[in-house]
């Protein structure tokens, strides 16, 4: 991973962590989720969430007729929440 998806994976989890209940796309995630003039691009905030999924933390559901939607496993807040307060 890049250090630029690196630091998307750490802004979507920071947003998860304080709207728990937030669903999205990822070009919804990238357009509202993620502070711009960081240089993150799309297909960073692919990548971290390709990340998030597959280490459990986010979940994704996907339908034939719309784009797949993202959102905070609640089984793995107190993971993310640790994650955050460490230090990087």
């Amino acid at each position: 991973m890049t250090d630029a998806s690196r630091l998307a994976e750490w802004e979507i989890l920071r947003y998860l962590a304080l709207h728990p209940d937030a669903k999205d796309t990822a070009a919804g995630i990238a357009s509202w989720w993620v502070p711009g003039g960081f240089g993150i691009t799309p297909q960073d905030v692919r990548t971290a969430l390709d990340e998030l999924v597959s280490r459990g933390w986010v979940d994704v559901w996907q339908s034939e007729s719309a784009d797949p939607i993202y959102s905070l496993r609640a089984a793995r807040s107190p993971d993310v929440a640790a994650y955050l307060n460490r230090p990087h």
